[in-house]
């Protein structure tokens, strides 16, 4: 298995594009405003949404909506970020079948 830590500033994919993949903890850096991650199950953001992360104005803020067990992305993880996050860091394994 892979894994670590992605750090994305614009939406895009986790890991492997359109491979699974189990998220178990995210942070949202906001401006001002606060900020939002939205996470889809797939390669875009028209897959299954499976959870929000919300920033906090000017801060760094770890998302509770993720189990210890981590969510699970069957298709893929895509993260979809708005105009008021500057960065999301997501700390996520590659579910690999042999």
């Amino acid at each position: 298995m892979r894994g670590g830590y992605q750090r994305r500033t614009t939406d895009g994919v986790i890991g492997i594009s359109g491979q699974p993949v189990r998220v178990y903890g995210v942070q949202v850096q906001s401006t001002a405003i606060a900020g939002r991650a939205i996470f889809y199950n797939g390669t875009d953001a028209t897959g299954d949404r499976l959870f929000d992360a919300d920033g906090e104005p000017n801060a760094t803020k770890n998302a509770t909506d993720v189990s210890p067990e981590g969510a699970y992305f069957p298709g893929g993880c895509f993260v979809d970020i708005d105009a008021n996050t500057t960065a999301v860091i997501v700390r996520y394994e590659q579910v690999i079948s042999r």
